[in-house]
């Protein structure tokens, strides 16, 4: 069943629809506005609200800045530990990017050295020396080398 009328239906009875061009309103003009109530009042211009927003956003400036600021003493006082800290991390990397060494490097034999071989040879010439042979008793166990044409203690 079809309850809509033959009338509204039918295309071929359309009523004539009347074109109404949009005139544009002249600048000194003021349109009322109609979505305002009895009592509100219209709204503010733009440059009101920018400032508004401006300002806003300089208060929420000036407060990171003053956090900031409460900031710095406290970072300027760890600043030399971080720096310490970052020097011994620098170090350890690098002691590991050498590597350990390897068990034919720290176990090369080791030849004797050459000074201790000099020295000995040295002493062994100093008590052959004459007057450095013949110590009397009583005296002191140490051997020392005779300086400035002065006997030393035997």
């Amino acid at each position: 069943m079809n309850f809509t009328p033959e009338s509204m239906n039918s295309s071929a009875d359309d009523p004539i629809v009347l074109l109404v061009e949009a005139q544009p309103n002249p600048p000194d003009q003021v349109i009322p506005n109609m979505n305002l109530q009895d009592g509100e009042q219209p709204q503010a211009s733009s440059t009101a609200e920018k400032e508004r927003k401006v300002r806003k956003r300089c208060r929420i400036f000036q407060k990171e800045k003053a956090k900031l600021r409460k900031k710095m003493p406290k970072l300027k006082r760890e600043l030399p530990t971080t720096k310490k800290t970052s020097e011994k991390l620098r170090k350890s990397i690098e002691r590991l990017r050498k590597g350990k060494k390897t068990v034919n490097e720290r176990n090369k034999p080791r030849g004797p050295k050459k000074l201790s071989l000099v020295r000995k040879e040295e002493v062994v010439k100093f008590l052959c020396l004459d007057e450095n042979s013949r110590v009397p008793s009583g005296k002191k166990d140490t051997i020392t080398k005779n300086k400035n044409n002065n006997r030393g203690e035997c």
